[in-house]
């Protein structure tokens, strides 16, 4: 509404300056109330949504924590905690970020860009239509660079749960692992997985970049600037266009590409969190372990260790000449010099 006020007060000192001054000042009004609207519905916009984020998401972390006390413990060997991690951090942040913010940001330019564009038509239509062409052209490379989104991201995700393990395995592991010589295989999957990540994220550039750079070009203001000034001036010089209808275009429409580059942001934040709710969803899908309708304590199975030595690495004993007997429904800890 601020810019369709400029433009109005442009038109009407345009073609009768005279007679204007109480338009004028009720286009001031309508102006400045617009621009007060907007900043109440975006404080309770992002009010609302974070709001709803706090609770739809402190309700999905409960059920994810629950769920995982359910899984067998061979899953968490097979994912590793890569996976439990993405689903706690990653996952959940996505689905942040649309909640509390993207829909709200896809709301308020798709609004923007509506009213704008009505109000364009409304003015002269065939420049309306020489807008709308770089826009349709923003469109296009837009779906350009977002085909293989999903292929891309999925591919990250992975890098990522590969990146995770290795670095919570190292930086949480117990010592007396690290000191019995498998620190060297953790670090050098860490970087197997960070490779991996590196020429994930390089495939996806590589693809996308000048795609991307041709919207981030059709989405300045001087790529809107230069044909509607190039076509308004042609019409103007023949007669067919009014100065005061150019003034409008010039004012409004170049204001255009600040509302569509934030469509885009949070179309694409939208994707992603579609993507980590999907993530999430299959991780909450997994069979638990079925509970017995009447536990009991277990009866002969005792475990009991007889001179037992371990190596990591088949080098140096982590335990030597171990024996022990753990009883069932006890918990048997074993100290030695070490503190382990």
């Amino acid at each position: 509404m601020p810019y369709i006020a400029v433009a109005e007060i442009a038109r009407l000192m345009l073609d009768n300056p005279a007679d204007s001054h109480t338009a004028i000042w009720t286009w001031v009004g309508i102006g400045a109330g617009g621009a007060g609207v907007w900043l109440v519905l975006f404080v309770q916009s992002s009010r609302v949504g974070h709001y709803a984020d706090a609770a739809i998401l402190h309700d999905v972390r409960v059920r994810i924590v629950t769920h995982l006390g359910k899984l067998p413990l061979g899953w968490f060997r097979a994912v590793g905690s890569g996976k439990v991690k993405r689903a706690m951090t990653g996952d959940l942040e996505e689905m942040h970020e649309v909640i509390a913010h993207a829909l709200g940001q896809l709301v308020g330019a798709t609004t923007v860009m509506t009213v704008a564009t009505v109000y364009l038509l409304f003015v002269d239509v065939r420049m309306a239509f020489v807008v709308l062409g770089v826009l349709l052209l923003m469109g296009i490379f837009f779906r350009v660079s977002m085909r293989s989104m999903t292929t891309h991201m999925n591919r990250l995700v992975v890098a990522d749960a590969r990146i995770s393990a290795p670095s919570v395995e190292y930086a949480d592991g117990i010592q007396v692992v690290k000191t019995f010589g498998t620190g060297g295989r953790v670090l050098r999957r860490f970087d197997d997985a960070v490779d991996e990540h590196t020429q994930a994220f390089a495939a996806w550039v590589a693809e996308v970049r000048h795609s991307s750079a041709a919207l981030r070009l059709l989405g300045s203001e001087m790529a809107v600037l230069t044909p509607v000034a190039a076509v308004g001036l042609v019409l103007v010089d023949r007669g067919s266009l009014g100065v005061a209808d150019l003034v409008a275009f010039l004012v409004v429409a170049i204001g255009l590409p600040n509302s569509i580059l934030p469509a885009v942001t949070a179309a694409q934040g939208v994707r992603k969190g579609r993507m980590g709710a999907a993530n999430i969803e299959q991780l909450l899908a997994r069979t638990p372990l079925p509970e017995p309708e009447h536990p009991q304590t277990p009866v002969g199975h005792g475990v009991e260790f007889d001179r037992v030595s371990f190596s990591y690495d088949g080098v140096t004993n982590a335990v030597e000449n171990i024996s022990a007997v753990c009883p069932p429904g006890r918990v048997t800890a074993i100290v030695g010099p070490s503190g382990m």
